[in-house]
């Protein structure tokens, strides 16, 4: 997975030790899904360039609140897809809790 590899070798902002196996981010991914979390791949000719992660508070006080991450390839930075993430993303939040939402999209 050299979308993974690339993020690790930029150094930055990693939280991870070392980069998940195909299968295990697969795993990842099918969970956050099944869970209602966000999560979406950008693909620019066939190639992923980004992601981007809402992950839902999980206790009930909580649900309102998101963990969001986002990483855009340096390749394809520059392009409007941190504006087409921002705006998907923002889109989402309001799609399931609009109130807790307008705090954060109306300014």
């Amino acid at each position: 997975m050299s979308f993974s590899n690339d993020i690790v070798s930029a150094g930055k902002y990693i939280q991870k030790e070392r980069v998940k196996t195909e299968a295990e981010e697969h795993a990842f991914i099918d969970e956050v899904i099944k869970q209602n979390h966000m999560y979406i791949v950008i693909e620019v000719n066939n190639e992923i360039t980004g992601i981007a992660r809402v992950l839902l508070g999980e206790l009930e006080m909580k649900k309102h609140v998101g963990l969001f991450r986002t990483w855009i390839h340096p390749r394809t930075q520059g392009k409007g897809i941190g504006h087409f993430i921002m705006t998907y993303t923002l889109d989402w939040c309001r799609s399931i809790n609009p109130i807790s939402c307008m705090g954060i999209c109306e300014k």
